[in-house]
């Protein structure tokens, strides 16, 4: 925590001019900006916290400042107790800083919903569409190992796969319902397995549809016909 003294001050006006010429610099280029990620895993949004409300605002301003009307979006992770406390927190307090309310989703991964439940797009919506914000899934996605100390204990290729085929399933479903504005996929293909591990030693890996050596997964295979059927 740090209160409202000079440091605070100089790091709320800094963040303000870095936003100012960064946005300014690719205004041509960049038509929307994340203004932060999942942070309700990591931040205390309150007007005293380092990374808070007076943080996020400075970014819009700057934002605003320096390329305009560009759109802003902020995400949030719903697998994790108190996130629903977060998003009010958020649409209340930076209405005016935020267009696009992003979630991050991992059913049988970091929660124990199973692949076909999205009813949770029809709840997030319903409170973002009282506010005038747009919905989007800023991350999706599907571990295939669990390693402990480097050595894969779980292995769940073809689990992956039916993920793809089931989850998109039941978002496209939704979509005739609900205005999704995109849907972003977690990860293409994996990383080298031991930075994926925590210090714990004990980690989800191989979140890509393509191996390290960009060999296909069957997932890949499921996740091409999902966004060849979305294109069409």
């Amino acid at each position: 925590m740090i209160g409202k003294n000079k440091n605070y001050n100089y790091l709320i006006d800094y963040v303000y001019s870095y936003a100012y010429n960064v946005s300014r610099a690719f205004k041509p280029y960049v038509e929307i900006y994340q203004l932060g990620n999942e942070l309700n895993l990591t931040f205390n949004v309150s007007p005293q916290s380092i990374i808070g409300i007076d943080f996020i605002e400075a970014l819009c301003r700057g934002i605003v400042d320096g390329a305009g009307d560009k759109v802003k979006i902020v995400n949030i992770a719903i697998d994790y107790m108190g996130w629903r406390k977060f998003l009010h927190k958020i649409l209340t307090d930076l209405r005016k800083c935020v267009d696009i309310i992003g979630i991050d989703h991992y059913p049988r991964t970091w929660s124990f919903a199973g692949h076909h439940d999205w009813r949770i797009l029809k709840s997030v919506y319903g409170d973002v569409e009282k506010y005038g914000k747009s919905l989007a899934i800023t991350e999706i996605g599907f571990s295939t190992e669990l390693r402990i100390l480097n050595k894969v204990v779980i292995k769940r290729e073809i689990e992956q796969a039916r993920f793809v085929n089931t989850a998109f399933s039941s978002i496209i479903n939704m979509v005739r319902e609900i205005p999704i504005k995109f849907i972003v996929w977690y990860m293409l293909w994996d990383e080298n397995p031991i930075s994926c591990e925590p210090s714990s030693g004990l980690g989800w890996c191989g979140w890509g549809v393509l191996r390290t050596d960009f060999s296909k997964k069957p997932g890949w295979f499921a996740l091409k016909r999902v966004f060849e059927l979305l294109n069409s």
